[in-house]
């Protein structure tokens, strides 16, 4: 991950440095708590925190982000930004997640997403939540 550069005073910086570690954190616990949800239905989709992708840590990180900035937002709000975030780089609905094709089986409302999905995005949100 990049290094990060500050501007404004010390005690500026030392907060802004708590907020990302924060978001850091609660990312690692939301992405783990996911996988072992998924694990319970036998869906191995996910990887552990350790195995992904830096692109995918900062996703995740981004959507803790965007909830601690936005404490009102709700989890259908949290998959629209993440849906429109996708969609504005060019990704498509999909049957299959193609990263090359960009294509995700998630770009869809909130509402038709199949239940597990749903559950998973209420997990997120509920777990950043409690540890906001």
């Amino acid at each position: 991950m990049e290094d990060l550069k500050f501007f404004g005073t010390q005690e500026e910086q030392s907060v802004l440095k708590l907020k990302k570690a924060q978001a850091l954190i609660i990312a690692f616990l939301c992405h783990q708590s996911v996988n072992n949800y998924c694990e319970i239905y036998s869906n191995r989709s996910q990887k552990d925190w350790n195995e992904i992708e830096d692109w995918q840590k900062i996703s995740t990180i981004n959507k803790v982000e965007y909830y601690l900035n936005n404490p009102k937002v709700n989890y259908f709000s949290l998959h629209n930004v993440w849906r429109s975030n996708k969609l504005s780089k060019g990704w498509v609905y999909g049957k299959v997640k193609d990263i090359e094709k960009k294509t995700h089986p998630l770009l869809l409302n909130f509402k038709e997403l199949p239940n597990i999905e749903q559950r998973k995005m209420i997990l997120f949100y509920n777990i950043t939540d409690a540890l906001r």
